[in-house]
């Protein structure tokens, strides 16, 4: 699908009286596609505010009525964007918003993936404390953690993530499985 037209001395978010006439081109700013929720700019308003931390305009908004689980580009959520890019207050106000923290874009990735693959540790205890699924998988079959692996902030972003996951319940590890006592038997965290 094409993007949609708009003049050329529209600020992006729709045409205005002044521009009534005046050549169209592509915009940048208004994506195509079917979860594109308004033709005034607001979802781009939030999608931006939660990219660049502006949180007036994640507040007008969402106040504007634009759903906190919207979506613009390929799934990507305000959520998606505020948690790779450490915007807490953002972060907390979309989830008190209603926004889904284990809401997918097309890849697969879940918020708690864009914040690990940025060392983002107050994002992911934030949205682990709000029940984000540490054990989603994405479209390359890497779960949040595996996005930690390898990168400078690995040990304080698995503290974190080692501080959500609860031991096996009693009776849950069979004592007759080889692979599973030495699992139990192993110091925390040293079989990942």
């Amino acid at each position: 699908m094409a993007a949609p037209q708009v003049p050329v001395h529209s600020n992006g978010y729709g045409p205005s009286d002044s521009t009534v006439g005046a050549e169209m081109i592509p915009s940048p700013h208004i994506p195509a596609g079917p979860s594109n929720e308004d033709v005034d700019g607001a979802s781009e308003l939030l999608m931006d505010g939660a990219r660049f931390g502006d949180l007036e305009d994640v507040t007008n908004a969402l106040e504007l009525g634009i759903n906190a689980n919207t979506s613009l580009n390929a799934g990507t959520t305000a959520l998606h964007m505020a948690s790779a890019n450490g915007h807490l207050e953002i972060v907390q106000k979309l989830v008190d918003a209603g926004a889904d923290v284990n809401s997918r874009n097309e890849s697969g990735n879940t918020p708690l993936h864009w914040a690990c693959l940025n060392g983002q540790a107050q994002i992911a205890e934030f949205l682990l404390q709000h029940g984000a699924n540490i054990s989603t998988l994405n479209s390359q079959q890497r779960t949040p953690v595996d996005e930690v692996l390898g990168k400078d902030f690995q040990e304080p972003m698995l503290a974190v993530i080692d501080s959500f996951q609860a031991p096996a319940p009693p009776g849950a590890l069979d004592p007759e499985d080889p692979e599973m006592a030495a699992y139990a038997a192993a110091p925390e965290g040293a079989l990942r």
